[in-house]
């Protein structure tokens, strides 16, 4: 089993649970799939960032949570390349397994994910609070972005009660 990430401090804590659990891991620093250039698997988890930033905006994280959230404008940047990039690490019939937060584009996600899969289907989806809005310190124009995306149908959010929420799903694809 690997731990890969591009950040060597949330590397140094997986390293450290892993061997606190008793888990035999490696980590591996990686953008995304970079460094298993000739590995295949049966099996890929991901949770890629996905928090829509507009241009130039900031929800008012630490920078590790900025790191760590980064989705781009429509939060689907490196939901679209996690997808598209894992298929060549998967051995025929291995399953790639990704946690989807419907705050970021989850049309591009699921075109992503039929174009690369031969099967995909959600295995749960759970509503939950969007956490920039709690942790973060947003302004009035970050929180009309995510209402426009919403309103538009790129992201699914509810605005209606006095948490901002949304939903995460896990959706599992099997490779061509």
């Amino acid at each position: 089993m690997y731990l890969s990430d591009s950040n060597d401090e949330v590397l140094q804590v997986a390293k450290e649970n892993y061997e606190r659990n008793s888990v035999q891991a490696d980590t591996v620093y990686s953008d995304l799939y970079g460094s298993f250039a000739s590995e295949e698997f049966d099996l890929i988890a991901v949770h890629p960032p996905a928090v829509p930033y507009p241009v130039g905006k900031d929800w008012g994280m630490s920078k590790g949570m900025r790191f760590a959230t980064h989705g781009g404008a429509d939060g689907s940047t490196l939901v679209t390349r996690s997808i598209s990039e894992s298929s060549r690490c998967l051995k025929p019939e291995g399953k790639f397994l990704l946690l989807l937060p419907h705050w970021s584009n989850i049309k591009k996600a699921w075109e992503e994910l039929r174009k690369w899969y031969a099967e995909v289907k959600e295995i749960t989806k759970t509503k939950v609070d969007f956490f920039p809005v709690n942790e973060g310190r947003p302004n009035k124009e970050l929180i009309q972005h995510v209402k426009e995306l919403s309103e538009q149908g790129i992201i699914e959010m509810d605005f209606q009660r006095e948490s901002v929420t949304s939903f995460v799903s896990v959706i599992e694809g099997t490779k061509k």
